[in-house]
């Protein structure tokens, strides 16, 4: 089922790119074909649960056993350029065999060797996935897993692969190895493929429960549908930073609305962020930067976060803003269990449209019933208006302390409430800008 998410929210989530970004985080695998995976899964979130709970489940069982697997990198890359040959296959008959391997010996030729090599790495990473499947017990597999690794054993064990895995001579016997080509590269092709993606497979989840075991991650618990709509997220956490703070928040089946205050610096970027990160991993079937995630299946996530002018169209700043928030409410319209996140609205126009788009779209905002949306804002006069006329949604708000020698600290903590802290003109002050442009006033008065 659809999961709607767009550029922007990608974008403003930073879920791809070099390092830093969140596929960078998670995506550390030793083959090509395990990061293609994991590219291809974060490339696909989803709403339906069978299919999260076959990722998931498949996360969670490799970090619990917390195997290392022996997967070989190289030899993987020597097996799939062997796979891409277009040589004809060697036939299976001794006496064909037994001349190919005296011409080689006599004049080696580069079609004989990389046939060779490429054999020798089948029976190596083959050798090493079966030992791997030996050791891990299939009762305790997820349904999906124990499926696939299965029909694996069913391949590796059956006559023509037991006798590959079994053969000896550190490919300098040609005899016993050119035999093999014709299995591999033709009669049962199609199962050596299968046993690669497996490799795969492995690779891209064991790599993602590593992460999990390593920072502390957690499984979303999704809520059956019918069960009331909720986003509760416990010990919340970005995964960028570096000793993050945790902070919760819970958005019930009578609320759909979170404003959040609090002055510049304060944490409201980085707070909504990690939990439109949060979001999307969950449904993409990855563990969660939180302690404890309970949620309803959602259809869609929308954030903006980071909007920028649109040039090409002719677009100012509150204008792409205006057509952002248009977007956004069509996705509602569309995919009806949306989260939504906007951090501050209507920052591209005067403070009086501000107050008044920001106070209407928050009241219609707040009688959704399916969608959960988080608004930061500055404009402390619309949530005060909104308290005053019995809004029904949450206030949170960030803060900071300021020491009589002027030094602001932060806290980061997610606290119940509205913020009238405005920090701006003291923030000026401690960067010295007044004092620099004054020198530069009097250095021009001199010229003069």
């Amino acid at each position: 089922m659809i999961f709607k998410i767009d550029k922007q929210t990608y974008g403003d989530l930073q879920i791809f790119g070099a390092q830093g970004s969140i596929e960078f985080i998670f995506n550390q695998t030793r083959t090509e074909g395990g990061k293609n995976l994991i590219h291809q899964l974060m490339k696909s979130p989803t709403s339906d649960e069978e299919e999260l709970y076959s990722r998931s489940s498949t996360i969670k069982f490799f970090s619990e056993i917390n195997c290392q697997l022996g997967i070989d990198k190289r030899r993987l890359n020597r097996v799939e350029y062997y796979l891409s040959l277009e040589y004809p296959t060697f036939p299976k008959h001794y006496l064909n065999t037994f001349v190919t391997s005296v011409k080689y010996f006599l004049n080696p030729s580069s079609e004989v060797y990389n046939v060779l090599a490429g054999i020798e790495g089948v029976i190596s990473v083959l050798r090493s996935l079966h030992q791997d499947l030996e050791n891990i017990s299939l009762d305790t597999c997820p349904p999906f897993l124990k499926k696939q690794f299965i029909k694996a054993l069913k391949i590796l064990n059956s006559s023509g692969f037991k006798n590959l895995i079994n053969v000896r001579g550190n490919g300098k016997l040609f005899l016993q190895i050119l035999e093999f080509d014709s299995l591999l590269r033709s009669r049962r092709k199609n199962e050596v493929r299968f046993l690669i993606e497996l490799i795969y497979e492995m690779d891209a989840y064991s790599t993602v429960a590593n992460v999990v075991n390593k920072r502390r991650l957690s499984f979303p618990e999704f809520l059956p549908n019918g069960g009331g709509i909720m986003l509760n997220v416990k010990g919340l956490f970005h995964l960028s930073i570096e000793n993050p703070i945790a902070n919760d928040v819970t958005l019930d089946d009578e609320t759909s609305l979170c404003l959040i205050t609090g002055p510049n610096m304060a944490g409201k970027s980085t707070f909504l962020r990690a939990l439109g990160i949060c979001v999307y991993l969950a449904h993409i079937g990855f563990p969660v930067p939180a302690n404890q995630m309970k949620s309803s299946i959602f259809h869609g996530l929308a954030t903006t976060i980071n909007l920028t002018d649109d040039l090409a169209k002719g677009y100012s700043h509150f204008y792409s803003e205006l057509m952002r928030v248009k977007e956004v409410v069509n996705y509602i319209k569309e995919y009806k269990k949306i989260v939504i996140i906007f951090d501050e609205l209507f920052r591209g126009t005067n403070v009086k449209d501000a107050y008044d788009g920001t106070l209407l779209l928050s009241r219609h905002l707040a009688e959704l019933t399916q969608s959960k949306i988080f608004i930061s804002t500055h404009i402390i006069e619309v949530i005060e208006n909104l308290r005053d006329n019995e809004y029904n949604g949450l206030m949170k708000y960030f803060d900071a302390r300021m020491s009589s020698n002027g030094v602001i600290k932060y806290d980061y903590f997610l606290k119940d409430g509205i913020s009238n802290q405005r920090l701006g003109y003291q923030l000026i002050k401690n960067e010295k800008i007044l004092e620099i442009l004054s020198e530069i006033v009097k250095s021009e008065k001199k010229v003069k």
